[in-house]
């Protein structure tokens, strides 16, 4: 019999505490996650419960769900991404802003955007470009525009 570390129970005490739960079917309709998915991050999300204590319940892999989580998760994120895209896609870029020498075009729209409010992730988005490279691009051009 495990310990659930998170709040020292059984693996029966853990059943015996949720199993009358009800879940609502909102929950579990949420694309593009699968049922498996969405109840997942429902349980973990919702009711804080752990990977372990998600596993004894629906009697799954531990390390299974773990996996389960993070990539519903990411299939949460690459929506929210796609909705944002769809919300900001008519933006409109003045010419002027990539006239900027000595920066490349590139340089120049990365600093318009970060300029106009936008994070890091979100200008990545606009031009599926990992974040990473647009944070770099900024700061070198932020480098270069300042000599």
């Amino acid at each position: 019999m495990s310990k659930n570390s998170k709040k020292g129970l059984s693996d029966r005490d853990i059943i015996s505490s949720y199993s009358s739960l009800k879940l609502p079917i909102i929950a579990l309709n949420k694309k593009p996650l699968t049922t498996y998915e969405a109840l997942v991050v429902y349980l973990k999300d919702h009711f804080g419960l752990n990977y372990h204590s998600i596993a004894v319940l629906l009697n799954r892999n531990e390390r299974s769900t773990r996996i389960i989580y993070l990539r519903a998760k990411d299939k949460l994120q690459k929506l929210r991404d796609k909705e944002f895209l769809g919300k900001y896609s008519r933006l409109k870029i003045p010419i002027s802003a990539l006239r900027k020498r000595p920066l490349t075009t590139y340089e120049s729209l990365i600093i318009y955007l970060k300029d106009s409010g936008f994070n890091y992730h979100n200008a990545a988005v606009l031009l599926d470009r990992d974040e990473r490279d647009v944070r770099k691009v900024y700061f070198r051009a932020k480098l270069k525009d300042v000599r």
